[in-house]
């Protein structure tokens, strides 16, 4: 009987892990996104200043339309302080 209890218990602690574990994982898949956005972002930005004309600006305009931009940033830097940030993750 005490094995039975063991086990149940170490089985238990398995399951704790691995859901913390999936847990984590979905997290980094939420701010993947946000970290595309603030990269593409950049990425249009560099190439306004590099070629400075209404295109490049555009373009970099609309990489951060309808503040995902602000989103992505928030998120990130709430996260990484322990805020749980847009999503509830706290990287913290």
């Amino acid at each position: 009987m005490e094995q039975i209890a063991e086990l149940s218990v170490d089985v238990k602690i398995g399951f704790q892990h691995l859901g913390t574990a999936v847990e984590w994982e979905n997290c980094k898949n939420r701010y993947f996104t946000f970290e595309n956005d603030i990269l593409f972002a950049l990425d249009k930005m560099k190439a306004w200043k590099a070629t400075p004309n209404t295109h490049t600006y555009n373009d970099f305009i609309e990489a951060c339309d309808q503040s995902k931009c602000d989103k992505a940033v928030t998120a990130i830097l709430n996260s990484l302080a322990g805020q749980s940030g847009l999503l509830g993750c706290d990287m913290a």
